[in-house]
């Protein structure tokens, strides 16, 4: 295992403004190079690191950092393709659409390369203009992704549906990653985070109106890593930057405490120009409470207490707070596997969650054809043959209620809702009744 110390050298590697002397990290990094690249992969800063230790010339004959970080290179040149077909999709969709987190993170550095992300992370406006995206996208090959699921909610002060939805495309042996989020961002267990995406066709947030979800997706998984912390740093170094709208939102939605986190560990590993010390030393948000996250090394036992904990803060008051980290402790306590019941465990509101969306509760919508992997069926003739309701907020997403359960209509595709990952044989009759269509 790696200790604080180790970690912190590595990092320093990857550190866009390091403390820790630039060859010192070069030799913790050399002194177990697979060890250095979990650390770098963890923190999705691969790339800079790479191309630091490349600049040094005291990269080793066949070092297994650089090879990852040509994998990297390779990897970031397909999604640089992808995010052209999907602004040709966009634009046969006729909706605006706005690309998110690490696609606006981008612009912060000289050389965009060195900025690590995984999958392509997109903003639409509604729940409509979302499914709208995706009807054009699976025309054009993209694939409902197995390793998430989509979901929705409903805020319960806008009445907006918000959600996400993940797609890949499949070129060869690789996957590609598309993540659809929409009318908002969902802030840890039960906060909502409200957007609107103006502006035409596909583009890019700033990096300063990016902020707002950097420190969400970071307080979501409970865990700063050095990305952020680069992000931030560059941030700092700009002296055009308006921070009161961001940190107004980021106040807005309980993220107070973990930005004053992000923004001490900040400070604390980074070499500022005096001029970015001073500016940082003014963006402490004052009157909120206290979180003490990792740096850089997960840590899933904190991870579940903060979330319960914030789910409790978030209540307004005893009784609510309670039930907000119940249901949280009950959803994060431990990884929820797609599993095939044999006994129907649903009651309303549980049966028809699509009539009952809410901020804290995380409907997952499973496809028809991963539900038939789970297990057979029984195909019942009549399983299809009612009509489909409106769902308020949306025009595209319908609800088909059949025995006593709801099932989502996205677009023409139909999904077995869930919330613990639980399908149970009433879903799978109408997964092989969807089959025979």
């Amino acid at each position: 295992m790696t200790s604080q110390a180790e970690t912190l050298r590595i990092l320093a590697l990857a550190h866009v403004a390091p403390r820790i002397p630039r060859e010192e990290a070069v030799e913790e990094v050399l002194r177990d190079e697979q060890k250095a690249l979990a650390v770098l992969r963890a923190n999705q800063v691969l790339s800079f690191a790479a191309d630091r230790l490349a600049g040094s010339g005291r990269a080793p004959e066949g070092s297994v950092i650089l090879a990852a970080a040509e994998a990297k290179r390779k990897e970031r040149a397909h999604l640089e393709d992808l995010w052209s077909q999907i602004g040709e999709a966009v634009a046969e969709a006729g909706i605006p659409v706005a690309g998110i987190k690490g696609r606006a993170a981008v612009a912060l550095y000289d050389d965009p390369g060195v900025r690590d992300f995984s999958d392509i992370d997109l903003m639409a406006g509604s729940i409509d203009d979302a499914l709208a995206l995706v009807e054009v996208l699976r025309r054009r090959g993209f694939e409902w992704w197995g390793n998430e699921l989509p979901w929705v909610k409903r805020d319960r002060h806008t009445g907006r549906i918000y959600g996400q939805v993940p797609l890949d495309l499949v070129r060869g042996t690789e996957r590609y990653g598309v993540d659809l989020h929409f009318s908002g961002y969902s802030i840890r267990h039960s906060r909502f985070l409200p957007v609107d995406v103006t502006g035409s066709g596909l583009h890019r947030w700033t990096p300063m109106e990016n902020l707002p979800l950097l420190v969400g997706n970071a307080a979501g998984d409970f865990l700063i890593r050095q990305k952020d912390v680069n992000d931030v740093t560059l941030l700092l170094e700009r002296s055009d930057q308006d921070w009161t709208p961001a940190l107004d939102r980021i106040r807005s939605v309980g993220l107070g405490p973990f930005w004053n986190a992000i923004l001490a560990a900040t400070t604390r590993t980074a070499a500022l120009s005096p001029e970015a010390a001073e500016r940082a030393a003014g963006l402490t948000l004052t009157g909120v409470g206290r979180e003490t996250p990792p740096f850089a090394m997960p840590d899933p036992r904190r991870r579940v207490r903060g979330t319960v904990l914030d789910a409790y803060r978030s209540g307004g008051g005893l009784l609510p707070g309670i039930r907000l980290a119940a249901g949280a402790y009950r959803y994060y306590r431990r990884p929820l596997r797609l599993t095939a019941v044999q006994s129907c465990r649903h009651r309303a509101p549980a049966a028809a969650p699509i009539r009952h969306l809410r901020n804290d509760v995380c409907v997952r919508l499973v496809p028809m054809d991963m539900v038939r992997t789970l297990d057979s069926g029984t195909a019942p003739e009549d399983a299809l043959q009612q009509r489909t309701s409106s769902v308020p907020g949306s025009v595209r997403m319908r609800e088909l209620h059949w025995s006593g359960h709801s099932f989502a209509q996205l677009n023409d595709e139909l999904f077995a809702p869930t919330v613990l990952y639980d399908i149970c044989p009433v879903q799978r009759d109408v997964a092989a009744a969807d089959a025979k269509e």
